[in-house]
């Protein structure tokens, strides 16, 4: 796939599990609201996670190889088992003691 935005997606009120890993979306504001557990955007463009900010049910994410610069937005994520960010360009190594 080679999907740049996906926004119908933010009508699915009740989607739990989202896999868009290997696309080109760079902005995921179509997520903001959705009650998602699982979020797989490994291999996109994605510039910032500001929008995954009012999730809290998040258990695992995986932002592989993208290019947002810090973690603060997932810093409610109490249920968070899983972070996969290798490849990303976070800068502030403290954004990490949440976690």
């Amino acid at each position: 796939n080679l999907l740049q935005t996906c926004n119908e997606i933010g009508s699915c009120r009740s989607l739990q599990r989202l896999n868009l890993n290997d696309n080109k979306i760079a902005d995921i504001k179509f997520l903001e609201g959705l009650p998602l557990r699982s979020l797989y955007l490994a291999n996109n463009r994605i510039k910032s996670i500001q929008p995954l900010t009012q999730n809290q049910l998040f258990e695992i994410v995986d932002l592989t190889n993208n290019e947002f610069l810090s973690l603060k937005p997932l810093q409610n994520c109490k249920n968070l088992r899983k972070l996969k960010i290798s490849g990303s360009k976070v800068t502030n190594i403290d954004e990490f003691e949440f976690i």
